[in-house]
């Protein structure tokens, strides 16, 4: 009975952390579209598009795949 409910316990940690690993690929992925999306559009390196994402987070408190999605919605809006 004890062994019964530490296994479940276990699945239950395994799929919150899965959860949380694919919630961190999702977000960098909008991240690298977002950095993909400056550097063609402003024509900077990776290096530059990256550092422009993370000071306009730093700078409006939000995460950086916020940041980055805020931009991808608005870069999509204004190209339709």
């Amino acid at each position: 009975m004890i062994h019964a409910r530490q296994v479940r316990e276990k699945s239950i940690q395994d799929d919150q952390k899965i959860a949380a690993l694919n919630l961190k690929l999702e977000e960098r992925k909008v991240i690298e579209k977002a950095k993909g999306l400056l550097m063609k559009h402003h024509h900077l390196d990776e290096q530059t598009a990256f550092a422009a994402l993370r000071k306009s987070a730093m700078q409006s408190s939000l995460s950086l795949a916020q940041v980055a999605k805020n931009l991808i919605n608005t870069l999509e809006s204004i190209h339709l």
